[in-house]
C-alpha cells in the first residue's frame, strides 16, 4: 500500500484492477505476486525507456533498478548517436560536415 501511496484496502484493490495486476485470496488474506506488480508498477517507466532508447531500453532500465543511470551517460553518447538525423542528399551532407 504504500509503494502506491495508498491507505485503504478498496484503493489498492482498485489500483490492481486498473493495472491489470490480480490479486489472489487465502486463508491469510489478499495478496498479489510481487513480480506482476512490479511490472504494473515500472510500466510508465519501461514505456517511456523504450521510446527515449530504443532497442537499449533493458540496459538503461537495469542501470536505473540498481541506482546507477550515471554510467548510462558513457553509453548514451552511444546511443544518442545512432538516433541523430542522417542527411539523405550530398548536398545536406556537405553542409552539416562544415559545422564538425
Amino acid at each position: 500500500m504504500k509503494r502506491i501511496n495508498k491507505k485503504d484496502i478498496r484503493s489498492v484493490i482498485s489500483w490492481c484492477k486498473k493495472n491489470k495486476v490480480e490479486v489472489y485470496k487465502d486463508c491469510s488474506g489478499k495478496f498479489v505476486i510481487e513480480a506482476e506488480f512490479e511490472l504494473a508498477f515500472n510500466r510508465p517507466i519501461i514505456n517511456s525507456y523504450k521510446q527515449k532508447y530504443g532497442e537499449n531500453w533493458v540496459q538503461i532500465y537495469e542501470l536505473a533498478k540498481e541506482n546507477k543511470l550515471y554510467l548510462a551517460s558513457e553509453n548514451n553518447e552511444r546511443i544518442s548517436t545512432e538516433r541523430r538525423y542522417k542527411p539523405k542528399s550530398k548536398a545536406s551532407s556537405n553542409f552539416l560536415n562544415e559545422f564538425k
